[in-house]
């Protein structure tokens, strides 16, 4: 990993010099500069337009008490263009401009899920809650048959009705 953050750190303004070289040859110094500057202006017009849509498509999400887990991904990937349109340079405003696609922006959010995994509380196979399908009714029935040879927790309970101020016994 270092490795390639050095990689990137070196490669990258490496790459944007010569870009630039080539097109202040091409079209010259200051069209050069004011495309630059341009691109910015534009770039953080739309990542505020995009952000703020899907800022209110998180909110209606949360208030019908979903998980806005794609608007977050959508929202990082905006800020990681806007960051990218902000640098000067055409490579990093080529990958900025590409992260405004929202079908871009839609195909990573759907590798970063498939990438993402529940963290293993330490269950057995049969524990594992992910065994449950929890898309029919919400109950959570097993998807397959397994027998019960997990692990086993013991403790004892009191039941404390609502008219009992008194805390539980310990």
């Amino acid at each position: 990993m270092p490795l390639l953050l050095f990689l990137l750190f070196l490669c990258v303004p490496l790459g944007e010099i010569a870009v630039f070289i080539e097109v202040g040859d091409w079209i010259g110094l200051w069209p050069t500069i004011a495309t630059v500057i341009l691109t910015a202006l534009i770039g953080t017009a739309l990542i505020r337009q995009q952000g703020i849509a899907t800022l209110m498509e998180a909110q209606r999400k949360m208030a019908r008490n979903e998980v806005p887990v794609g608007e977050m991904l959508h929202g990082f990937f905006l800020v990681i263009g806007g960051i990218l349109l902000l640098i000067p340079g055409f490579i990093t405003d080529g990958i900025g401009f590409l992260l405004l696609i929202p079908a871009v922006r839609h195909s990573l959010a759907a590798r970063a899920v498939q990438r993402m995994r529940p963290i293993d509380p330490g269950f057995g196979e049969e524990d594992r809650p992910d065994r449950f399908d929890y898309s029919s009714d919400g109950r959570g029935r097993e998807r397959s048959q397994h027998s019960h040879t997990g692990m086993v927790i013991e403790g004892e309970a009191e039941e404390v009705g609502p008219e009992d101020d008194t805390p539980p016994r310990t």
